[in-house]
C-alpha cells in the first residue's frame, strides 16, 4: 500500500514527529484488527504499508482456491477492512493523501476523500487465462468461520471507534 503525498487538509506537511506517529496510529489499528504488517516512512510525504497478512492466530488460515493450501494472505473481505481501515485513520486525523495498492490496481483514497467501492473490481480475472480464478476468490474466508466473523465484528468496531464508516 503506498501512501503519497500526505499532508493536514490546510495542505501542509507533516513534521516529522507527526509522520512517525501517523506510523505508528497505522501500525496500531491494524494489529487490532488482526493485521500484521510493515510501515515505513519513506520521505517527508510518502509512507509503504507492506507485507500486510492475517494475525492467524485471531484469524484462522484462510485457504487458497486452487492450490487449497492454508495461508495467511488476506481475503476479499479482510482487504475491503484494511482499506476502510486506512481511510477511517486519515479522517480521523484530518489528512489528505493519495493511497492505493497493487501497484495502484486500488485506489483507496484521493485527498480528503475516500473511495470505498471496489466491487468493480472483485471479479478481475487473478490467475491465469486456462484456470481463471477471479480476485474475491483467491483466498476462501477462514477455515474457522466463526474466528472470522468475531474479527470481522471486532474490526468494524475499531474503525467506528475511530469515526469510519
Amino acid at each position: 500500500m503506498e501512501i503519497r503525498k500526505i499532508r493536514t487538509i490546510k495542505n501542509e506537511k507533516l513534521d516529522e514527529y507527526n509522520l512517525s506517529n501517523l506510523c505508528y496510529v497505522i501500525r496500531e489499528k491494524f494489529n487490532l484488527c488482526g493485521f500484521n504488517c510493515d510501515v515505513d516512512i519513506k520521505n517527508s510525504s510518502k509512507i509503504r504499508v507492506s507485507r500486510i497478512r492475517i494475525n492467524t492466530n485471531l484469524w484462522g488460515h484462510n485457504r487458497h482456491a486452487v492450490t487449497g493450501r492454508r495461508g495467511a494472505y488476506l481475503s476479499w473481505t479482510q482487504w475491503t477492512i484494511t482499506n476502510n481501515l486506512i481511510n477511517a485513520i486519515f479522517d480521523n486525523m484530518k489528512l489528505s493523501a493519495n493511497i492505493s495498492s497493487l501497484s495502484g490496481t486500488f485506489l483507496i483514497r484521493d485527498g480528503v476523500k475516500s473511495i470505498v467501492e471496489w466491487n468493480n473490481q472483485q471479479y478481475d480475472n487473478v490467475g491465469s487465462l486456462m484456470c481463471p480464478v477471479s480476485r474475491v476468490d483467491v483466498y476462501d474466508e477462514c477455515v474457522n468461520m466463526t474466528k472470522n466473523n468475531i474479527m470481522i465484528d471486532e474490526c468494524q468496531k475499531v474503525i467506528i471507534s475511530i469515526g469510519g464508516i
